[in-house]
């Protein structure tokens, strides 16, 4: 699908979502969102689905962009093992939102949101979702879900794969004694359940 994109004041706003989903059995997850306005890292690629894949990637290239950015949260949630909705969707509407608010201005307004999400949303969290798009948003948005599977080659967009390979970043870097220097990071959002 062809997206639009308007160079000047008015943008589209790409967003990649991922989760850790490595430490789900504590109720802990790095969920982190990919901000571009970049219309190519919307683009769908051919990837091949195994985790050596993201040894591959140089996460300084790709961060490394004028238009790219990213925001990641902590979700701490108890004994909630498989929540419904999920904590990535929960805390989409609260990054997006906080991405917004630490970067408008007034030489480039969001004409649009795409989301882009590593999975597939059950009616519940999709419903959710959208939900809360609306009440805090206000501006139109769509949302397209890329569920990996056991296939050996997935599709997705440049900006999942890149929310993919830093959530698993991050989550490597969180365990044990570094997990503190996380909430250091400017990019850390503090929000929990």
């Amino acid at each position: 699908m062809a997206r639009l994109f308007k160079k000047g004041r008015f943008s589209i706003l790409h967003v990649g979502l991922d989760e850790s989903n490595l430490n789900t059995y504590r109720g802990e997850e790095i969920i982190v969102a990919v901000f571009s306005y970049d219309p190519s890292d919307s683009k769908d690629q051919r990837i091949t689905n195994s985790k050596s894949y993201r040894s591959h990637i140089s996460l300084d290239r790709l961060l490394y962009h004028a238009d790219r950015s990213y925001l990641f949260a902590l979700w701490k949630n108890g004994k909630e093992l498989n929540p419904k909705p999920s904590h990535l969707v929960r805390a989409t509407p609260f990054l997006v939102s906080e991405y917004l608010e630490r970067n408008l201005s007034p030489h480039r307004e969001i004409e649009s949101l795409v989301l882009h999400i590593d999975g597939r949303l059950d009616s519940t969290s999709k419903f959710f979702l959208e939900e809360k798009l609306r009440d805090s948003l206000h501006i139109p948005f769509e949302i397209y879900e890329y569920p990996k599977g056991k296939r050996e080659m997935i599709i997705y967009p440049r900006i999942v794969q890149i929310a993919d390979v830093l959530s698993n970043d991050l989550y490597r870097i969180s365990r044990g004694r570094k997990k503190c220097e996380l909430a250091k990071l400017p990019q850390f959002v503090s929000y929990f359940s």
